[in-house]
């Protein structure tokens, strides 16, 4: 059953907004943890070491890349650092070999609003063992601040946060951060914002050590290779359509009261964020599902209908529903 999985993302969503519209208030957080069986995940150490396979890679590539990792490492609160290896002519992206590697290349079918791709193992307990990171070569790319395509620097700092295991960010007070999980062309953002340096100061604080057990003394159950985070986490292009709009309409005002729902309650609870990162990072898949099945989209017409009209009376302004 094809369908399946894409109708249980939609289900599961619009069945837990409205859920937790009743039941959860919660505090806002700033920055987020990727966790596994109660663990936050870590490096065994504070640093990560990276090859960059520069081919394909904008002019300067390789130094704006080494930009981005100096800035999460000058993080004074912190004691990790990302430790630059030298380029490599590895292609190995997606292999748990111990090596870190960034890289550019096609991504395939499915991650065409996908700007970029870190996918890592980690073992039961939380210790990261391997993330690489790879760059979609179906979109322009630069590193001089041109307004049509998208700042390398930018992207590479937000996907060396989630090397860090911090997950992407969605609510309309995250837009300015790092963390966020969606960018557009010429959109520059190389500083970390003080809720950015929070995140990475909770998980390797300055004169401190994490708890994480070292991978060397517990079995390396690993993660494979997904679209989900947080073994892999995405950068989304902001402007695709996300399921809500293929099915209602790009224009349609009921999309406002989602997009309040998604900044004034999803936003404020981990629950809420992890349905909304799981709801874009496979807004792709659904979308073709919606495609092939037109019962299906009548369902899901029926389901985000019920969840704006839940949320009808909470709107606030918001940015663009992916």
């Amino acid at each position: 059953m094809k369908n399946k999985r894409p109708f249980q993302y939609i289900s599961v969503l619009c069945y837990c907004t409205a859920l937790m519209l009743c039941v959860y208030s919660g505090d806002a957080y700033g920055f987020i943890v990727a966790t596994t069986s109660g663990y936050e995940i870590h490096w065994p150490t504070p640093q990560a070491d990276y090859r960059i396979n520069t081919s394909g890679f904008p002019a300067a590539g390789s130094t704006a890349i080494q930009a981005a990792m100096q800035t999460w490492t000058d993080v004074s609160t912190s004691n990790f650092s990302f430790i630059y290896q030298g380029t490599t002519s590895s292609t190995a992206y997606g292999v748990n070999d111990g090596a870190n590697l960034i890289c550019f290349g096609a991504l395939g079918a499915g991650y065409n609003t996908t700007l970029a791709l870190n996918t890592g193992w980690y073992t039961t307990q939380g210790t990261l063992l391997d993330c690489d990171i790879k760059f979609n070569s179906i979109f322009t790319w630069a590193t001089d601040s041109s307004a049509s395509a998208y700042d390398l620097q930018t992207i590479v700092l937000h996907e060396l946060g989630h090397s860090l295991a911090l997950e992407d960010l969605y609510g309309a007070g995250d837009t300015a951060k790092v963390m966020y999980g969606e960018a557009s062309p010429g959109e520059i953002k190389r500083a970390l914002t003080q809720d950015d340096k929070d995140g990475i100061t909770h998980l390797y604080p300055a004169g401190g050590s994490t708890t994480t057990i070292p991978a060397t003394t517990i079995p390396a159950t690993t993660i494979p290779a997904t679209t989900t985070a947080p073994s892999s986490s995405t950068t989304t292009a902001a402007g695709g359509l996300c399921p809500a709009q293929k099915v209602l309409g790009a224009d349609n005002p009921k999309l406002e009261n989602l997009r309040a729902f998604r900044d004034g309650l999803l936003a404020q609870s981990k629950v809420g964020r992890r349905i909304t990162q799981i709801y874009y990072d496979n807004a792709d898949s659904i979308n073709a599902a919606l495609e092939r099945s037109p019962a299906l989209r009548a369902v899901a017409q029926k389901l985000f209908e019920a969840a704006a009209a839940l949320a009808g009376g909470k709107q606030e302004p918001a940015s663009e529903l992916q």
